[in-house]
Parts: structure tokens; C-alpha cells; sequence
């Protein structure tokens, strides 16, 4: 097949056989440069998923921390309230919990499982409404003036406090282990 060719090459006049040569050549160029494009954008493609992959570790590390703390301080709400003594407790004076970095780091949430996200946000918002959503109690005088306390919740109330506590509790871990999935991925 190929000596028939070369014979048919050959035979041409030398202009043709010019042209032929330009035209294979050229070709072989194009298609080097196209092969050379796709792999280009494999490389890049590649580079991107790496860097999206560490971003959204990074992403899940930092509202890890930052759940982490808060589940902590409602789970010590919960331990607090289980060991005083009731009948001598007026109330209890409960802070909000702490966020300060999903405001900081919204905008990523979409790099995240739409189940994760849904989980996370649900945590911080039963962590928001945690403080708003109990029952409050009039402190007595020689506490009106602290204001470290967002809520002041009266002793007949203290079940009701650690029930919400628990289920925000409850929440935020759900949220933790979603985000745990994420950590243990390997880049």
C-alpha cells in the first residue's frame, strides 16, 4: 500500500508533490497542537480538583473547630445544669454560643454536598436560636447588671433549658460528623 503510494508521489509533478508535503505536514502539526491542548486542559483539570479538593478541606477543618467549640459549650451547658443544686439554684445565666466564622466563609458552602451544607447550616441556626429560644426568667437585682449573659433562665425553667440545649447539642454533632467525612478524604 505504501510503495503505491510513494509511486503515485513520485509521478507527480514536483509542484503537487510540494503540496502534499505541506498539507501532511501541516496536518501533523495540527494535530499535535490539538493533542497537546487536550492534555494541557487534563493537566489544568487535574490542578483545579486538587485545589478545590484542599479548599474545601480547609472549608470543613475551620467550621469543624468552630462546631466543635460550640457543641462543647452547649454539652457543658447541659453537664452544668445536670450537677447543681435545684433547690438552692435561683437561675441560670446562659451566653450564646460563639460563631464567628461561618459569616467569614459562607459563600464556599457550595463546595460541600448539598446534604452537608443542609446540616451545617441547620446546626448554626439551632446554635443562633439557641439563647432566643428559652424561657426567660427576671434575674434577681445583684445579677441585672451583668451583661456577659444573653439569657437569664429561671430555676422552673431549667428542664426546658436543657432540653433545648440537648437538641442543639444533637444538631451541631450531626453537622460535625457530616463535616468529618470530608477531613478523612485524601487530596
Amino acid at each position: 500500500m505504501w510503495s503505491a503510494f510513494w509511486d503515485w508521489l513520485a509521478k507527480l509533478p514536483q509542484g503537487s508533490a510540494s503540496f502534499v508535503g505541506t498539507l501532511t505536514g501541516s496536518s501533523f502539526g495540527l494535530l499535535a497542537i490539538l493533542l497537546g491542548a487536550l492534555f494541557n486542559s487534563y493537566l489544568n483539570r487535574r490542578r483545579d480538583d486538587r485545589q478545590r479538593d484542599q479548599e474545601r478541606q480547609a472549608l470543613a477543618a475551620t467550621l469543624y473547630a468552630e462546631l466543635t467549640a460550640v457543641h462543647r459549650y452547649l454539652t457543658d451547658n447541659v453537664d452544668l445544669l445536670g450537677k447543681v443544686d435545684r433547690e438552692s439554684l435561683v437561675g441560670w445565666k446562659i451566653g450564646a454560643p460563639s460563631i464567628k466564622l461561618l459569616p467569614e466563609v459562607m459563600g464556599k458552602l457550595g463546595l460541600f454536598r448539598p446534604h452537608t451544607t443542609l446540616k451545617v447550616l441547620d446546626a448554626y441556626l439551632r446554635a443562633e436560636r439557641f439563647v432566643e429560644s428559652l424561657p426567660r426568667g427576671r434575674p434577681p437585682k445583684w445579677l441585672e447588671g451583668d451583661e456577659i449573659a444573653a439569657a437569664f433562665v429561671a430555676a422552673e425553667h431549667i428542664e426546658i433549658a436543657v432540653a433545648l440545649s440537648t437538641a442543639a447539642a444533637q444538631a451541631v454533632k450531626e453537622a460535625i460528623d457530616a463535616l468529618g467525612t470530608y477531613l478523612t478524604e485524601t487530596a
